[in-house]
């Protein structure tokens, strides 16, 4: 994603589900997205949201139980930190998502929706399959029925890019 083979404006739609939060530069990865999107052209992403009431909840919960806080790094585009996975090191960060608009928009990229992906991913850490079941229940009504991205832990963004 930070050196795309094809064109510039090669692409009406790019589809681009959690991949940005596991770039360490995506500046140069929304730079990339930017040239080969077409002029009128839409970007649907998902990522994560550092500001979501999950977030903030956990973050409490670190500071209260005295977790490493030197695991995670503030940064302008979000929180990040390296995870250590089987499969060898992992990036992974919680989008800034008042800073990944406005870094799309200096792309000439503008939102035109903003939805709730998921209100929390609780339910992968929860030890008891009913209550994994009920977090799955009020992620699909927030998501059908209130919809409000701001405190959802997942948000999904659709951009347009403008002439």
């Amino acid at each position: 994603i930070l050196s795309l083979s094809f064109g510039n404006g090669a692409f009406n739609y790019i589809f681009c589900w959690g991949v940005l939060m596991h770039i360490p530069d995506v500046e140069k990865a929304i730079a990339e997205l930017a040239r080969v999107l077409k002029p009128g052209g839409m970007l649907i992403i998902e990522e994560g949201n550092m500001n979501s009431l999950q977030s903030i909840v956990l973050s409490i919960i670190r500071l209260l139980t005295g977790m490493k806080k030197a695991e995670f790094k503030r940064t302008s585009c979000g929180i990040e930190r390296w995870k250590n996975t089987p499969s060898g090191p992992l990036f992974v960060r919680q989008a800034n998502i008042g800073w990944l608009i406005k870094t799309f928009e200096k792309e000439g990229l503008f939102v035109r929706k903003r939805i709730a992906a998921e209100f929390t991913e609780l339910y992968r850490k929860v030890p008891f399959y009913f209550i994994e079941r009920l977090i799955h229940f009020f992620n699909r009504f927030w998501f059908r029925y209130l919809n409000i991205p701001y405190p959802a832990c997942e948000n999904i963004l659709i951009f347009q890019k403008i002439k």
